[in-house]
């Protein structure tokens, strides 16, 4: 039960961690692809760090649910969001944030993984 409620506040984390990231990118004038690529790094980068500190195998190494790709696309969606429409900068901040939480807690809900090669 403690590992599950890590998991969701993990999510969490990872989505501001994702936007944040990427919109803080923007505001020192990163391109939109700089700036998603800003956002995952931030966003995987806290959850490795997370992992190695408490001793274990980071996610992102694993065929677990799906990490990278739900932050990429928060990202994505902050970056590309603010710098081709007119909506203030926050609302993308939020939307971005949202998507990206909402996609990691979806996949963990119902145990979504990438598909990997087999041996």
């Amino acid at each position: 039960a403690l590992h599950r409620s890590i998991l969701v506040l993990d999510a969490f984390g990872m989505g501001l961690f994702a936007a944040t990231g990427a919109s803080i990118a923007l505001d020192v004038g990163a391109s939109a692809f700089a700036a998603t690529t800003v956002g995952l790094l931030t966003a995987v980068g806290g959850g490795m760090l997370r992992d190695v500190i408490s001793n274990e195998v980071p996610l992102l190494l694993q065929p677990s649910d799906l990490y990278a790709v739900p932050a990429v696309l928060g990202a994505a969606v902050v970056a590309v969001g603010a710098t081709y429409t007119s909506a203030p900068h926050w609302i993308w901040l939020v939307v971005g944030s949202v998507l990206a939480t909402g996609l990691r807690l979806v996949s963990l809900r119902f145990a979504l993984k990438l598909p990997t090669a087999r041996r």
